[in-house]
């Protein structure tokens, strides 16, 4: 008995929505790594302020609906709209939603980090300079504002892209009329990421100091700053650049990386909670323990031992009962003090 192979599909999708479930999947994955983290930041900081927690609660609920709106759509067109070449053309609101979703959860994620740019620590006690507490910029208006400025206008072009999607529900006229506002929203995370790392790394080599083991803490808050802002800026290139690339030609091939582009935000918020863990468990030695009000210079941690601020007081004898309010309270640090 001979078989009969067909000629293929009248249209092929393997450039548009072939790419796009690809992406799905592998959103499907980075999102599973998303509610580790999420699962983790809760067993670990329990004391953690209000807003915090809200922040990565709204994160992991906003990435959760957007999967599932991908999932959604592309079951739309690869199974219910099977055979029917036509309805691949149509944005269904579910595809519309999700770019918006996207957006709402990348802008949250920057707000945040734009937050922890401007605060400071203005309590006066010692405190350990580790990642958790690197409020590093000194309120910086024009830095911060600049940032804010940058996710905002991302915003409001991620919203105004949405309404006009709904106006235009062709993937025509998704491709072509709303081109320009992808084009400009790419642009501004662009400069939202860098903006925010640059920063951070500029305020944060500003507070080194002659002691090896703050330095050490500074050098690794600064290597994960570097490796997220790279990695999500990176990312927007890759989009862009496709995006630009697929303008003859109805390829989704930037579409399918945009699908992940929330979810390397939501792990890069995450990640940056991981590394208070990461530092928490360091030993004393490994901590810089100073006054915020005196600063680093005035540090009252050597490399032996403990001395007091005033220059003409000699050095204090260290033992357990020594060790044990800073123990309790700054080198372990308490989950509270994340603000």
């Amino acid at each position: 008995m001979s078989s009969q192979i067909g000629n293929g599909p009248l249209v092929d999708i393997q450039p548009t929505y072939g790419a796009v479930l690809i992406g799905i999947l592998v959103s499907t994955c980075l999102l599973g790594v998303t509610f580790s983290q999420g699962w983790r930041y809760f067993q670990n900081f329990p004391k953690d302020p209000i807003h915090l927690k809200i922040v990565v609660s709204y994160v992991l609920v906003i990435e959760s609906i957007r999967l599932a709106f991908s999932i959604h759509g592309v079951y739309y067109y690869l199974v219910l709209k099977w055979g029917n070449p036509l309805a691949l053309s149509d944005l269904i609101w579910t595809s519309q939603v999700t770019l918006l979703m996207t957006t709402l959860a990348v802008v949250a994620v920057r707000l945040y980090f734009s937050y922890r740019v401007w605060i400071r620590k203005s309590s006066y006690r010692p405190f350990v300079a580790s990642s958790y507490n690197a409020k590093v910029s000194q309120r910086n208006l024009l830095i911060t504002g600049w940032i804010v400025l940058c996710s905002l206008a991302h915003l409001a072009v991620g919203i105004v892209t949405w309404v006009l999607s709904i106006e235009h529900d062709a993937l025509s006229a998704h491709t072509t009329e709303l081109h320009s506002f992808g084009t400009a929203g790419l642009s501004l995370e662009i400069m939202a990421d860098w903006s925010i790392s640059l920063s951070l790394i500029y305020f944060l080599n500003r507070g080194r100091s002659a002691l090896p083991q703050t330095n050490a803490i500074i050098n690794r808050i600064m290597f994960y700053t570097v490796n997220m802002g790279l990695l999500t800026s990176s990312t927007d290139i890759v989009i862009l650049v496709l995006s630009l690339w697929s303008t003859p030609q109805p390829q989704l091939y930037y579409l399918a990386i945009y699908h992940i582009i929330g979810n390397l935000y939501a792990n890069s918020l995450l990640a940056r909670t991981a590394m208070r863990a990461m530092t928490n468990n360091m030993p004393l030695s490994d901590f810089a323990v100073f006054s915020a009000a005196s600063g680093p210079e005035n540090a009252s941690l050597t490399l032996d031992g403990f001395r007091r601020s005033h220059p003409n007081e000699g050095p204090i004898s260290m033992s357990k009962e020594t060790l044990k309010p800073f123990e309790q309270g700054y080198v372990h640090a308490t989950p509270g003090t994340e603000a």
